[in-house]
């Protein structure tokens, strides 16, 4: 990343760029390293596997991860080439791996004892290293825009993470990437007028971006594996968190009509109606996302209480008011803070384990009706209130 002054006055001349980044860029290898081989590990010692064993997957994690990063490195560096298809035929990768253990593919296996698995770390040791060289190469060839950008977005996230406001820093993400999208062709809306035009300006998003639709289909794999590995009424909580994730694009009109009040006055109808119109779209596909757990739940009637509660969980995460800084305040090493600003961080996962807790103590159609009522109650206060 670079400032726009550094952009000004350094970039502008004819530096190495890639001697300027080589430090950030051995920095960040050697923390996708280590995020990799901990969790890695830690993942082998629990399923039963010898330590000398996971010590191998460990090493072959830490490995993967950095030659992810560099590979990343080499396609911002040149969009055009094929380097570029290094993310998402990974995230394909991990989610067959993910569907793999969901259909049963690995239970008959037993935790290998054999030392021939350090091959792995082997093969992929020379790999890694021609990549990381390669991206080090490349580092230069970054375009001065994309670094500038980079601060600029780095700095958007810091001010709305120092409020502990997530949606302010998604809001953040989402007009850069709408900012290097550029231009979309305008279409006249054509349907019901109203509230029901928001259903249409949905279509219209989904249209223009209809992987958006693949993010909640995508995420009914764990629900399988997590079945499989016995997890039982623990699917539900993990399904909603899930859920609420993947739903996240979809409410961009939800998102827009919360944040701008003045926008949702200028369309002449109450602000209940207007949020009832821009959750339809999200409701139907979020149903549809329980829905298909449905087999991998101890009772049908929790496939609606994921749905439901993952569609509260995303409209308390989309409706929350900004912090008022005319509230109580207290004092902080960051200096006075209002005390609602604490609860953001939580915004959402609140309404996720309040929803899960009747599904977990009771997975029957008590439990689900008693989980279903909360959602229920609780999209009702959030659409009505002002």
């Amino acid at each position: 990343m670079a400032s726009p002054a550094t952009s000004a006055l350094v970039l502008s001349t004819p530096v190495d760029r890639g001697r300027w980044l080589g430090r950030q860029y051995a920095t960040v290898l050697a923390l996708g390293a280590l995020a990799a081989a901990v969790p890695a590990l830690v993942a082998a010692v629990t399923a039963g596997w010898p330590l000398l064993t996971g010590g191998a997957l460990a090493l072959a994690a830490a490995l993967l991860a950095p030659a992810t990063y560099a590979a990343g490195a080499v396609a911002q560096a040149r969009p055009g080439s094929a380097w570029r298809m290094v993310a998402p035929v990974t995230a394909l990768v991990a989610l067959a791996a993910v569907a793999a253990v969901a259909v049963g593919v690995t239970a008959r296996l037993t935790p290998p004892g054999d030392a021939r698995w350090w091959l792995a770390p082997a093969v992929l040791a020379p790999v890694t290293a021609g990549a990381a060289v390669l991206a080090r190469r490349r580092l230069g060839d970054l375009h001065r825009r994309d670094l500038t950008r980079g601060h600029g977005l780095a700095n958007g996230l810091s001010g709305a993470l120092a409020g502990m406001d997530t949606a302010l820093a998604y809001d953040v993400v989402l007009q850069y990437t709408s900012r290097q999208r550029a231009v979309v062709r305008a279409r006249r809306l054509r349907g019901p007028r109203g509230p029901l035009a928001l259903v249409t300006a949905d279509l219209v998003r989904l249209r223009r971006a209809p992987l958006r639709v693949l993010a909640p289909a995508a995420a009914v794999v764990p629900a399988y594996a997590l079945a499989e590995a016995g997890a039982g009424a623990l699917v539900v909580p993990v399904m909603v968190v899930l859920g609420f994730g993947a739903a996240i694009p979809l409410g961009a009109g939800l998102r827009v009509l919360s944040r701008s009040s003045s926008l949702a006055r200028l369309l002449g109808t109450s602000s209940w109606q207007l949020r009832l119109g821009a959750l339809v779209v999200p409701t139907v596909l979020l149903m549809a996302y329980g829905l298909s757990c449905l087999w991998a739940l101890p009772h049908p009637l929790l496939a609606p209480v994921i749905g439901l509660g993952a569609l509260a969980t995303l409209t308390r995460w989309l409706v929350a008011p900004p912090p008022d800084y005319a509230s109580a305040m207290v004092s902080t090493p960051m200096g006075a803070m209002p005390v609602s600003l604490f609860g953001k961080a939580v915004r959402g996962f609140d309404i996720a384990g309040l929803v899960s807790i009747p599904a977990l103590f009771a997975p029957d159609a008590l439990g689900a009706t008693v989980s279903m009522a909360i959602s229920v109650v609780t999209l009702g206060v959030l659409v009505g209130r002002r």
